[in-house]
């Protein structure tokens, strides 16, 4: 009979009720439960039997635990089992004794109370009132020692001798039959082989856990998987401890289940083999009980027929009617093949060249042409392959030596990426900014080193410096520190001037000084504006023009209201007027502007400096702009540029096309961002071009129109991409 004991928090007893088959055992707070417990919830939680077992149901609190863990749903209950709700903790205890009444026992009526529940280690008593018949047994003094005979007691105590049938003998003529003894073997994994002894009358815990018994580390086992108990006869216990991957028995998925000698146990994905100790993995392996020989022979036969059908197949397809073949349809069907395998060729090709695999790409385009020789296409791409296969050759060698950081290594690097060829897709796209940066560092390092022999008036080796610094041509410094070092340089030359030995520095940059262009402009701009307006009026717009509006209105203000120049300018006063309220305008659009850029308003922005570059149109001659203008051109170009590059992010290609394309026209004298972006696009609209290529060649005109069409959207029309896809629209 199976017991619920209740302890307080000092472990005091403070209650134990019997679990009955059809009965409910109801514990709360709630005075009509069978265990009314202060500081619980009304209904806490329930207990009762299901197939002789106890279970326990959470009363919908969710702070009923079980061994550690909250109850969220029904649970078996074994005699390990430590529950928990509040203050209180609860066991299950199973009496043996209850199930075996002592010899002789008479059954009381059915009105007799039964006896309160003994403690764990006491046999359960008899009902008071009722005992064994004494003239049954002999008298005590008739006992003899070592007969197998139990005293029988009346009065103080219940328990009377056993009545034991058959041949068995107690006491010293009694013989004790050993107890067989059983282990797990695992079969998989890295416990392979490995040995589990399981002793009697003890629980083994199985699980991932550090703390139980066997220790499977698998992900499919579960930190405590379940629990095994060597019982009596030879059996062994499994009970899955709500496992995440189930406990499986032979196969089968099981809760609380009995295995023997020969049983595979499998807990998760991890397969145990139960066993006889002093028996091998391997011997064990071999017992077969007659169900598993018969399945073995029916898997067996199956096998045959299944090889047998095959074969019978093969037989009847080899000898059947094989109707002849049309030699067009043949070659039809050829032909689609070679197709199909050439454009999977190309395909592969060209992907392989957009990484710079060239010595892949030009095996596939070899071998795509080997298929078919007169495709013009492909002829064209392998040449183009082969060419920048060997400039990107020259290409990695250049990085190498760059990326060395010596002087002499830098000098090497700027020899080899000056032999890539100006048609690679290198020298366009990646080697101009290097080519840059590398003689920059070279003309500094000439700079430095030449101006350093200069001043220790070392003036031979400064010499030869300093004018490779000049045919480096790398616009390293602006026109006043070049000035100083050519100064520098044409000092040298005169103290040496009258050695035999000494080479005049022939560098065009050193024998012709750089006019500014800015400068030139600037002047170019002058003319303009002085053709335009009248003299005193031009000088207002011209400082204006330089970025300074405030002194152009303060200087009109004076040509209308000074004395000295109002009679001169009379003739002018309303374009005066004009102009002061242009440049007003400009002065607050900009301002305008800039703050609702600021506070991230693009579009509120671009509108206001829109009205400012109209108005800056009128005021300075076509062809020129105002430094208000061209900083406006390139904040709005920087703003179109952020745009774009958000509709590019969101595969907008259409979209991202027109704000850079705006960028460009509004500055296109700084353009190193938005080019960036149209090379992005660039890329992508190769990769349209591909697909379209593929679909029109299957047949499907349509579909590759509406690509090539997109793609001339989304191109600058002096790309190869659009020129290819206009070629195809015609």
């Amino acid at each position: 009979m199976w017991y619920i004991i209740i302890y307080d928090m000092n472990g005091v007893e403070m209650a134990r009720v019997p679990i009955t088959e059809g009965a409910v055992v109801s514990i709360g707070s709630d005075p009509s439960s069978v265990l009314p417990m202060p500081g619980l919830a009304p209904a806490q939680a329930f207990v009762y039997l299901t197939e002789g077992y106890p279970v326990i149901e959470d009363g919908g609190t969710q702070s009923t635990m079980i061994d550690g863990f909250a109850l969220v749903e029904p649970a078996y209950l074994t005699a390990e089992s430590m529950i928990g709700f509040g203050p209180y903790t609860a066991y299950a205890w199973f009496d043996e004794a209850a199930f075996l009444p002592p010899p002789g026992f008479v059954p009381p009526p059915p009105d007799a109370l039964p006896p309160p529940p003994p403690p764990p280690d006491m046999v359960a008593p008899v009902a008071a009132g009722y005992y064994p018949d004494p003239a049954a047994y002999p008298p005590a003094e008739q006992l003899q020692a070592g007969g197998g005979q139990i005293q029988i007691n009346t009065g103080e105590h219940d328990v009377g001798p056993s009545v034991v049938p058959g041949p068995v003998q107690f006491g010293s003529d009694a013989q004790v039959i050993g107890k067989r003894q059983l282990k797990l073997i695992a079969r998989e994994g890295y416990l392979d082989g490995r040995e589990f002894v399981l002793a009697y009358d003890e629980s083994f815990d199985v699980g991932r856990a550090p703390n139980v018994e066997i220790v499977v580390d698998d992900p499919s086992v579960s930190r405590i998987h379940a629990r095994m108990t060597l019982e009596e006869g030879g059996t062994l216990l499994v009970q899955d401890l709500r496992s995440t991957n189930g406990t499986y028995i032979n196969g089968k998925e099981v809760v609380r289940e009995h295995a023997s000698v020969g049983d595979r146990i499998r807990l998760g994905e991890v397969p145990f083999y139960v066993a006889a100790v002093g028996e091998s993995a391997a011997g064990g392996g071999a017992r077969f009980s007659v169900a598993q020989y018969k399945k073995l022979v029916f898997t067996f036969i199956g096998i045959l027929f299944f090889f047998g059908v095959i074969a019978v197949v093969k037989v009847a397809r080899q000898k059947r009617f094989k109707p002849p073949v049309d030699p067009k349809t043949q070659q039809a069907s050829y032909d689609d093949n070679i197709k199909a395998r050439v454009a999977r060729l190309k395909a592969e090709a060209d992907e392989l060249a957009r990484m710079d695999e060239w010595d892949e790409s030009v095996a596939k385009y070899r071998e795509s042409l080997s298929l078919v020789p007169d495709d013009a296409d492909i002829k064209e791409k392998l040449n183009q392959a082969l060419f920048e296969k060997r400039n990107y050759a020259i290409f990695k060698e250049a990085l190498e030596f760059k990326n060395r950081m010596t002087h002499d290594m830098r000098i090497k690097a700027l020899e080899r990426f000056s032999a890539i060829d100006k048609k690679s897709q290198y020298y366009r796209a990646d080697i101009s900014p290097l080519i840059v940066e590398l003689k920059q560092e070279l003309a500094r390092h000439y700079r430095d080193e030449g101006t350093m022999l200069f001043k220790a008036q070392q003036y031979q080796q400064a010499h030869e410096l300093l004018c490779q610094y000049f045919e480096l041509d790398s616009k390293l410094d602006d026109l006043k520190g070049e000035e100083q070092v050519r100064l520098d340089l044409q000092h040298s030359e005169k103290v040496l001037k009258g050695r035999k030995d000494f080479v005049a520095c022939e560098a065009m940059r050193f024998l012709e000084a750089r006019i500014p262009v800015d400068e030139m402009w600037a002047k170019q701009a002058k003319e303009a504006i002085f053709k335009k307006y009248p003299e005193g009026i031009a000088d207002q717009v011209l400082t204006y023009f330089i970025g300074d509006p405030k002194n152009a209105m303060f200087g009109l203000e004076e040509l209308v209201k000074n004395p000295k120049y109002k009679k001169k300018f009379a003739a002018h006063t309303q374009l005066i007027i004009e102009l002061q309220g242009q440049l007003r305008s400009v002065v607050q659009g900009y301002e305008s502007g800039e703050t609702k850029l600021q506070a991230g308003d693009a579009d509120a922005a671009r509108t206001e400096w829109s009205v400012v570059l109209t108005v800056d149109k009128t005021i300075i001659p076509d062809g020129f702009k105002s430094r208000y203008s061209r900083n406006i051109g390139n904040r709005l170009s920087k703003s179109y540029y952020l745009d774009g590059r958000k509709s590019l992010d969101l595969y907008r290609y259409e979209e991202a096309f027109d704000y850079f394309k705006k960028g460009m026209d509004l500055d296109p004298d700084d353009t190193t961002e938005l080019l960036e972006g149209f090379k992005e696009l660039e890329q992508q609209a190769g990769i349209f071009l591909d697909e379209a290529v593929q679909l029109n060649d299957s047949g499907n005109v349509d579909a590759a129109k509406k690509i090539f069409v997109r793609i001339t959207k989304i191109t600058l029309e002096s790309s190869p991409t659009h020129q290819k896809a206009k070629s195809f629209l015609k």
